[in-house]
């Protein structure tokens, strides 16, 4: 018998601002499930915990989408339309193979119709709206890491070695670890 599923990602900035993490959008999910008379527990989860949707190239998106194609899954329900996919081409291609493959799309928050062509349209419309915001936030993010580089402080999470990080964000020579660079 085909799987009803869920599928969600996460984005840890946008779960600060918007207060939609992973716990959140599972928990939703499920009350959406019950509203609907489905088990929740007789639903499978397809998590990419710590992916972004700029791709689809996602252990759990690979796995949905081969459990699709295998007639395991008929009806997908996810959270936003940007945890599922935030690029247009990607958005149009699942969206035409979930067609193609007979697997009804559910967002909860976009309430989308994928049947319709208003429903299309909506999905396109979001799907531009998602990929432009992805690439806004890495425009700004590049922004502050060349202004505080411009500044002669680290933006970048990984301190090299040899170096140590001050409160305000400016690298230090950390000795013990710089005679063995020099060595």
């Amino acid at each position: 018998k085909p799987k009803r599923s869920i599928s969600r990602g996460k984005s840890t900035k946008e779960q600060a601002i918007y207060g939609f993490g992973i716990d959140v959008q599972i928990a939703n999910i499920k009350t959406q499930l019950r509203n609907d008379g489905i088990d929740p527990e007789e639903v499978e989860i397809y998590v990419d915990d710590g992916y972004s949707a700029k791709n689809l190239n996602r252990p759990a998106m690979q796995r949905l989408l081969s459990d699709i194609l295998n007639g395991k899954v008929n009806e997908l329900l996810i959270y936003k339309l940007d945890r599922l996919a935030r690029n247009v081409i990607d958005t149009y291609e699942l969206l035409q193979f979930f067609l193609d493959q007979q697997c009804e799309l559910k967002a909860i928050v976009d309430n989308l119709d994928i049947h319709s062509a208003n429903g299309r349209l909506l999905v396109g419309v979001l799907a531009i709206i998602a990929q432009w915001e992805r690439e806004t936030i890495r425009e700004r993010v590049i922004d502050t890491q060349e202004e505080m580089l411009e500044a002669g402080r680290y933006p970048f999470g990984q301190i090299p070695f040899g170096w140590f990080l001050d409160k305000d964000k400016y690298l230090h020579v950390n000795e013990k670890e710089a005679a063995y660079v020099r060595y």
